[in-house]
């Protein structure tokens, strides 16, 4: 670590400073110790490539460049690159507000391009199957087993019909809830409320677990039963935690036979790629999913324009090409 320089040799200027960074993260913003050797390693592996006594004030926008460019040159991926800017760009920041450092020399320096990977959707046919695991659904040893079965039909039908993020869904209140109207009203992020309306197949789910006699009364009746409002809970009548979805729907995707890792966020992609290949527009799929900003939904175009290209290459006649004249 790197409080062993200042045991094994005297440090230079350079070494100093990052001391002062690190104790400062730790002590001023309360970083973690896995925080505090993370930025360590980047800054560690950063001075090696610098010669021995450079000092802070000699450091330019050049030596940093060449840094990262040896790292492209090494196969690292733009994410660790940019990391590592981050890293040094805070570095900077502190010297610059700390130790008088007069100019940041990452200023000038962009961000890599970070390439924005695809969501990852289940075909129809796979959500169709994990809805079917769902009846019976999950074995239980619990005297309340039909109404954990029920909380978990409407928590997984209500995922998909929804695309709600499982921060949403397990913070729900049942006074958000209209089982009539078939809509529920979320604080998505930054506190914003929107309403998202669901189908009617998961609008029975969930009346069948908010108002059925083997449904969410029974886990209220525990002992140490805290539900305050919240629609889904654990077996002993608490608030359910997003850990617990996830468990809950890994179980659901195994008895489904689907060997491949399924989130409660892949459920939200597969509700927004499903909503395009549909037909419905960018600008209603945004308001539904709760973007602030349009381009986040547009990255569901490229799945859905993949789907499409995939379904007229499979129909049309001439869409193959082929050797005969």
């Amino acid at each position: 670590m790197f409080w062993a320089w200042s045991i094994l040799k005297k440090m230079t200027q350079l070494e100093s400073a990052i001391e002062g960074f690190i104790q400062s993260l730790r002590i001023d913003r309360g970083a973690s110790e896995k925080t505090t050797e993370s930025y360590f390693g980047d800054l560690n592996g950063w001075i090696k490539t610098l010669p021995k006594e450079i000092r802070l004030e000699e450091i330019t926008a050049a030596e940093i460049s060449n840094f990262l460019v040896e790292l492209y040159k090494r196969k690292a991926k733009a994410s660790s690159v940019a990391r590592k800017l981050t890293t040094l760009r805070q570095f900077f920041k502190y010297c610059c507000l700390e130790l008088n450092l007069p100019q940041n020399p990452t200023e000038s320096i962009p961000m890599p391009k970070m390439p924005k990977a695809l969501p990852k959707a289940l075909s129809q046919a796979e959500v169709q199957k994990i809805l079917d695991a769902l009846t019976p659904g999950i074995t239980y040893q619990h005297r309340h087993r039909e109404a954990l079965q029920a909380r978990d039909r409407a928590m997984v039908y209500l995922l998909y019909a929804s695309g709600l993020r499982v921060s949403e869904l397990v913070e729900l209140e049942a006074q958000r809830t209209d089982l009539k109207l078939r809509y529920v009203r979320v604080l998505g992020k930054g506190g914003k409320e929107r309403i998202v309306p669901f189908a009617p197949v998961a609008g029975d789910a969930l009346k069948a677990y908010l108002e059925g006699e083997a449904g969410r009364g029974r886990l209220t009746m525990s002992p140490n039963a805290n539900p305050r409002d919240f629609v889904f809970l654990n077996s002993q009548g608490n608030p359910l935690t997003r850990q617990a979805c996830w468990s809950i729907l890994k179980q659901i995707v195994a008895q489904a036979g689907i060997r491949k890792s399924v989130s409660p966020h892949a459920m939200r992609h597969s509700f927004a790629t499903h909503l395009l290949q549909a037909g419905m527009n960018l600008r209603s799929l945004q308001t539904l999913l709760g973007h602030a900003d349009l381009s986040t939904t547009q990255i569901y175009a490229h799945v859905a324009q993949d789907h499409l290209q995939e379904s007229y290459e499979k129909h049309h006649p001439r869409a193959k090409r082929t050797n005969k004249v």
